[in-house]
């Protein structure tokens, strides 16, 4: 049987795959934005916050690139049994 509850698989530059729940990814999401480094990227310039902003990701997308070097964090919907 499958949980009720879905969950995403969080991959991150230089770290291990993390499982979440969408309230964690919302928060990680929230937490990177707030912490961006000059103007986000264009899609997300249109949203007034950070809350906005990371629903559209994790609802349209399942990429942030981060810059430069650092690479970008991904995330999947996964079903666990």
């Amino acid at each position: 049987m499958y949980q009720d509850e879905s969950q995403y698989v969080l991959l991150e530059p230089g770290q291990d795959e993390t499982f979440v729940t969408p309230e964690e990814l919302q928060h990680k999401l929230e937490q990177t934005l707030g912490s961006w480094d000059g103007e986000w990227p264009q899609d997300l310039r249109k949203y007034d916050s950070t809350e906005e902003a990371a629903a559209y990701l994790m609802e349209s997308v399942c990429e942030l690139d981060l810059g430069g070097s650092l690479g970008a964090m991904q995330w999947y919907s996964v079903r666990l049994e």
